[in-house]
């Protein structure tokens, strides 16, 4: 699952991410990403449709211990909250009105909120969000040079010695690429030769001679905020640094290994952003970035970040899968 045939046969790593939940939903008892519903100390996803006429969402009795109904105004208009509500992860509340939220951070989106938004690639971006995305070369040269320092600093050796193009495509490019029919890939590591370089929007030359001088090549989905940005790249970096060790793993193995690279740079940044990417790994029901993640993060924990890295290197990562 974690290889995937690209081009002629190139096999690539794939990296995807969920928002934080924010818990089970009272009827469906499956994890709650982004708006709920609250009623009798209970959230519900807010199109379950499984909620009974009994138990049916109504404008006088939503409460909740952890949420409480109070009449406080809503973050997206000001107007006062009274009878049903939504509430997110971030802890904003608004009317059910407000339907548009930001496909980055889950924000609820408002000109008072979020300073508005911009549509980028079909998906709604908070202002918050949209104005951190590495754009130009430098920002994106500088996002490479926090990856490396701090996968360095963990014991990831060679990885600034090799050759690694990162190419910044849109959201129907990576579906191309990843072949597959999903919004969910963040980004994506291949053997694929490139040119060292950076390239926007599709603009690299894959089929040149030019693009054939590195074994490797990292695409990145465009419209990421810098904090996404880096976590996502130091996962693909360490699919590159499993790549030039020719390590061969079950997907459990080298998704949930290479998204404690997104851990690292997550505890690093210590935002409210980060903590709740954290957050929704640790809860994500994935098999592999989910479930494989968290089996590595014990045994980062007990193990520490040296002999860990030794273990993968030598092909005994398997001890952490129980």
């Amino acid at each position: 699952r974690n290889l995937v045939l690209l081009l002629i046969y190139f096999s690539v790593a794939i990296s995807a991410y969920v928002t934080n939940a924010a818990g089970k939903c009272g009827k469906c008892s499956k994890d709650i990403y982004g708006r709920y519903k609250i009623k009798n100390h209970k959230i519900y996803h807010q199109d379950c449709k499984g909620i009974p006429r009994s138990d049916s969402l109504s404008s006088d009795d939503l409460s909740d211990t952890s949420i409480p109904h109070d009449p406080t105004e809503c973050s997206a208009c000001s107007d006062p909250l009274k009878g049903s509500y939504l509430s997110n992860s971030w802890g904003q509340k608004f009317h059910e009105k407000h339907k548009k939220d930001c496909e980055m951070c889950w924000r609820a989106i408002s000109k008072k909120s979020t300073d508005g938004s911009v549509k980028h690639d079909g998906r709604h971006i908070c202002n918050i969000c949209y104005p951190t995305t590495p754009k130009a070369e430098n920002e994106i040269e500088d996002s490479r040079k926090r990856v490396l320092e701090k996968l360095e600093s963990l014991g990831f050796e060679g990885l600034k010695d090799e050759i690694v193009p990162i190419e910044i495509v849109n959201r129907r490019e990576m579906r191309k690429l990843s072949k597959r029919d999903s919004d969910g890939v963040l980004g994506l590591a291949t053997s694929v030769g490139g040119g060292g370089g950076i390239y926007i929007n599709g603009s690299s030359p894959r089929n040149s001679s030019s693009f054939s001088k590195s074994n490797y090549a990292i695409y990145m989905l465009s419209g990421q905020p810098i904090d996404m940005f880096d976590a996502v790249l130091a996962h693909e970096y360490i699919h590159i640094w499993q790549f030039v060790n020719n390590l061969k793993y079950p997907s459990s193995i080298t998704e949930g290994f290479a998204n404690l690279g997104c851990l690292a740079m997550y505890e690093d940044q210590n935002t409210q952003f980060s903590k709740l990417k954290l957050e929704a790994m640790d809860k994500d029901p994935d098999p592999d970035y989910g479930k494989g993640y968290r089996r590595m993060k014990k045994c980062l924990r007990k193990k520490g970040w040296d002999k860990l890295i030794d273990d993968v290197g030598v092909g005994n990562a398997r001890r952490c899968r129980h």
